[in-house]
């Protein structure tokens, strides 16, 4: 046999090795002795009431985290930018917005607080890519520029 060729002893195609090594792994895991205490423990717990209680408060609970960091950060990244409308000197957080200065905010599409963090890293590089205008400033440039129709 030449060189560096390479022969199966056994000849079974490749589909049967692959059916054979996930009969084993099968198997194994109905094993008693390969399965941990904690996960029978586990395979227990999921099926409690209790456990199904907690798992619906959680969604609950981490929904509203997400949503107040996600203020939070929005609030911060509005403060480090002027905390104010570029135009009118508008102040009220809840109704000031990010702008995309080129009107190019359609390409830009990141959400949440990668967002965020995307325009604090943008505005500290001086990148000179969003402002932030009040709501009426920002509809009235969009409308103006033709930015309403592009998508």
């Amino acid at each position: 046999m030449p060189k560096g060729v390479y022969t199966r002893k056994n000849k079974k195609t490749l589909t049967e090795l692959k059916k054979r090594a996930a009969d084993y792994q099968k198997e194994f895991k109905k094993r008693p002795e390969s399965i941990s205490k904690h996960t029978l423990w586990w395979r227990e717990y999921r099926k409690t009431d209790k456990y199904k209680e907690y798992k619906k408060g959680y969604r609950a609970r981490v929904k509203d985290v997400i949503a107040a960091e996600r203020q939070n950060l929005k609030k911060e990244v509005m403060d480090k930018m002027g905390g104010k409308c570029v135009k009118c000197g508008f102040n009220d957080y809840r109704a000031v917005q990010i702008d995309h200065i080129n009107g190019d905010g359609h390409a830009d599409n990141v959400g949440g607080q990668k967002y965020y963090i995307r325009v604090l890293e943008s505005f500290i590089k001086k990148e000179g890519k969003y402002q932030l205008l009040c709501a009426n400033c920002n509809w009235i440039k969009r409308f103006q520029n033709n930015e309403h129709y592009k998508r």
